[in-house]
């Protein structure tokens, strides 16, 4: 009996029920037969009800379900002849554990939970083997339960109100820990009792939900995991909504709407735990999930500058995320788009448009978009050696946001660029001869650059 799973990476291939388009969550009208059961809260189910849950959950057809009935009830028949009026409980117990090995069951194969197949081929794990063992129990009406391990299930029957554990995948598996004589042998064989720690008596009902849960683990390891919302919703139904039973579905429903968006069907991913929610209620598992799958169908639309398409994925899906989540991804498209504007449009769109959005953005992002849209158009405008021009331009930033390092910075690289021009300007016409230009030209330079040491220098040289 293995864990179910998540699923964690790409997945590709995808089979419905009913999933396309119209999502359909109802289980198996097959399963209606246990509604009295279901609604009394029972915990245990008369044999022939028994064996008939456990074949439908293996996926038996009624036909197959009418013929294996059938065959398992000739095989009781066949069983209850060996016993007589002093075979004791203890000795049925242990007697049909052997006549199973004898006459049904004879491989052992981990995730071989169908009761048919176990009938019909002899394979078998711990949840088929527990099936038909305690279906035997039942009609010897000896008491009888599952029990359960984070990765094994046994039974125990209790005889003259002593319990004993049954480790039902060992023909010698009757009191585990004990030594039991082999049949027409002197020998004893003792089987230990192995996986037990974390045991729990459960109901027939989840015992019936282990068949249908490793069908799931088998459907997820083919990464079938769309067509495993349609057992775990029947799981759902045999176990009354049980917390275990809703954490399986939520698993299998979370696991399908990746498959759905690593498929680029972002929509439909999200319209399945949608119709899911709205059905079974909301769960942690699902929050993670569709917060990824927004974010990724937003982070889509950004990376092909349709910031529209990304805001109206924001809007139509407000209700699957909670409010935090939607604030935050809305400020990061809004300044994806910001971004895109100061790149792509002329300056007054750009500086408007961040303008615009300062009463929905952090106000340190607020400044950053503002002094990033001042640099965008400063950096084109010093294309071509605009220096001066770039640097008012930074400076009329700084009117903005007076205390903003970044056009500190910049105004002050086109000044030392400006005076970088002018030196080098000079130092051409005066190395050719022409020192009254050059002087002419450090002296204009001056003009627009007082500040400049260099600048300085070069007239107190040109001076002489």
């Amino acid at each position: 009996m293995k864990k179910l799973f998540f699923a964690s990476g790409l997945i590709f291939l995808l089979f419905f029920r009913a999933f396309s388009s119209d999502f359909n969550f109802e289980h198996d009208e097959r399963y209606n037969f246990l509604q009295g059961h279901i609604q009394a809260k029972e915990n245990f189910l008369p044999h022939e009800d028994f064996l008939k849950a456990a074949l439908t959950a293996s996926g038996c057809t009624d036909d197959k379900i009418l013929s294996l009935t059938s065959i398992l009830k000739n095989h009781f028949a066949e069983f209850e002849k060996t016993l007589t009026a002093e075979t004791s409980q203890t000795e049925k117990a242990q007697k049909a554990l052997s006549f199973l090995y004898e006459k049904i069951i004879s491989k052992y194969s981990e995730m071989q939970t169908l009761v048919d197949v176990a009938l019909e081929q002899g394979i078998y794990n711990c949840v088929s083997s527990d099936i038909l063992y305690i279906y035997f129990l039942k009609c010897l009406e000896i008491p009888v339960v599952a029990v359960e391990t984070p990765d094994h299930a046994f039974c125990t029957v209790t005889i003259d109100d002593r319990k004993i554990d049954v480790e039902t995948t060992n023909p010698y598996g009757f009191e585990p820990g004990k030594k039991n004589q082999i049949p027409n042998s002197k020998k004893y064989i003792s089987v230990p009792q192995k996986k037990y720690r974390g045991r729990h008596e459960i109901s027939d009902f989840r015992l019936i939900a282990l068949i249908l849960n490793n069908r799931i683990v088998t459907l997820q390891r083919k990464i079938q995991n769309s067509k495993s919302i349609e057992l775990a919703v029947d799981a759902l139904y045999i176990q009354n909504n049980s917390s275990e039973a809703m954490t399986t579905f939520y698993q299998c429903v979370t696991n399908a709407s990746v498959d759905l968006s690593n498929s680029q069907k972002n929509d439909e991913a999200l319209q399945l735990v949608r119709e899911a929610k709205a059905k079974f209620g909301d769960s942690p598992i699902f929050e993670n999930n569709t917060l990824a799958i927004i974010n990724n169908s937003v982070a889509e639309s950004a990376k092909k500058n349709q910031f529209e398409e990304g805001f109206l994925t924001l809007t139509k899906n407000q209700d699957l995320l909670s409010p935090s989540d939607y604030n935050e991804l809305t400020r990061i498209l809004t300044e994806n788009q910001l971004n895109y504007i100061i790149k792509n449009e002329p300056f007054e769109n750009a500086i408007n448009a961040v303008h615009g959005k300062k009463s929905v953005l952090p106000q340190k992002n607020y400044e950053k978009l503002v002094s990033f849209a001042y640099q965008t158009e400063a950096n084109r405008i010093s294309k071509g050696e605009n220096f001066i021009e770039a640097a008012k331009f930074s400076e009329k930033g700084l009117l903005e946001l007076p205390n903003d390092a970044n056009l500190t910075r910049q105004k002050a690289s086109f000044m030392r660029n400006y005076e970088v021009k002018i030196h080098n300007q000079a130092a051409k016409l005066a190395n050719s001869g022409k020192k009254d230009e050059a002087k002419l030209v450090v002296e204009e330079g001056l003009k627009n650059y007082p500040e400049s040491k260099t600048l300085r220098t070069d007239l107190q040289r040109l001076s002489r």
